[in-house]
Parts: structure tokens; sequence; C-alpha cells
């Protein structure tokens, strides 16, 4: 698929989404800086002209930003008896997670992004706390409940598949090698204990050659002697 605007050729109408829906998140970013140019170039102090907050790059689940897990998501808590370990090269996370949605939401800490929340002028730069952000000034319905507009929910949409795509080829790159070793490991066992049973007639009483071959061989040996 190609884009209209800029011609680049995308290989499926998710990454064209992306692509396009990374621009429209630029343009509101760049429309709140042009802002913030003006004021100061007018010399108008306005408490309000637009302060952002950017992402300090941390990411903590107690924060009363994080919003919890499961807003348009359709993930299930089971472990598919995968490796459960971080792939990120260099993580210092190195203990194994219980499920596969922990660690989905910890990689998602090593995925850069660049998403605004227009309503709290909040600029973030890694893909965890832009899915689980909380706006406090946006939006509420009943019970208090956040409510997502359509744009935001397409962009977390999106990020979302980008941080599973991720997840998939570092653990992919990794796996492998590993399943080499393993399978070459199981098969050389294997052999080794099927020739300790062909050459042990204990082992295997099926053969019928292997007692007498060795009887008959001492015999001729004594008869030269």
């Amino acid at each position: 698929m190609e884009c209209q605007t800029c011609s680049k050729v995308l290989q499926s109408a998710n990454a064209l989404h992306e692509h396009i829906g990374f621009f429209q998140s630029q343009i509101q970013y760049h429309m709140r800086e042009l802002l913030k140019c003006l004021a100061h170039a007018s010399l108008q102090s306005s408490d309000s002209g637009g302060d952002i907050d950017i992402d300090n790059g941390r990411d903590s689940s107690s924060d009363n930003d994080l919003e919890e897990e499961g807003d348009d998501e359709n993930e299930e808590d089971e472990d598919g008896g995968d490796d459960l370990r971080c792939p990120q090269q260099g993580c210092k996370q190195k203990e194994e997670f219980v499920i596969e949605k922990e660690l989905n939401r910890h990689f998602a800490t090593h995925i850069p992004c660049y998403e605004f929340c227009q309503p709290c002028n909040r600029v973030f730069h890694r893909a965890s706390t832009y899915l689980h952000h909380k706006c406090k000034k946006g939006k509420s319905g009943q019970k208090g409940q956040r409510i997502l507009s359509e744009d935001v929910q397409r962009r977390r949409k999106a990020l979302r598949a980008k941080v599973e795509r991720e997840l998939r080829t570092a653990r992919g790159s990794k796996r492998p090698h590993g399943s080499v070793v393993n399978q070459n490991h199981r098969h050389k066992r294997r052999r080794t204990e099927a020739d300790d049973i062909a050459l042990d007639p204990v082992k295997n009483p099926n053969d019928r050659t292997g007692s007498c071959g060795l009887t008959l061989g001492l015999r001729h040996r004594d008869v030269l002697r």
C-alpha cells in the first residue's frame, strides 16, 4: 500500500494507519509548540498558554496517571509455556514474568513513541506511559470512568500492535539458537541410549547375534593359541 501524501510504500493497511496517525500526532504537538513560541515572542505571560509536561521516561504502575489495564485490550492471562523473560538486550529485568500480559506490559517500556495528550498537554516518549495514561482533564462518563476519544483509541491500538510485533520479533531472534541446541542435545541423548541398548545383550533381549558373536570370537582366539 502507498501513502497518497508522501508516496511511501507500506506493507499493510495497519502500517499505513500507523504512518498516518504518527503525522496526526505530530500536528497536535507542533501546534502546541507554535503557540508557546508565539506567546513568548509577544512577551505575554499566560499560565494557560501551553506548559507541556514531558514524559520523564520512567514508568511506574503506582503512578496516578496510569490507567488500569484493559481499556480496549483483549489480553489473555495465560502463559503459553514460552520463555517469559524479557528478550530486550541489556534489560535489567532478569526475572521471568508469571503471565504473558506482564511481559507485554514490561516490554512496552522499551518501545519508543512520540505521542501527545491534548487535554493535559503531556508528551510521551515511551509506549508504556502513553498506553496507560489516565488524563485528569479528559472527559468522564458514568462512575467517573474516563472517555477516550476515537483518535486516542486508534493511536493506542496501533501502539499496542507495534509493541506486540516488536516483542514477537525480539523473542523470535533468540528462540532459534536455543531450540537448535536443545534439539541436538535431545537427539544426542537418544542416540547414546540406543547405542547402549544395542551393545548390551542384557538390555536388548531381541539381539540374537551379540552374545553369540562374542562367544564365538573368544573360542576362535583360544584355538589360534
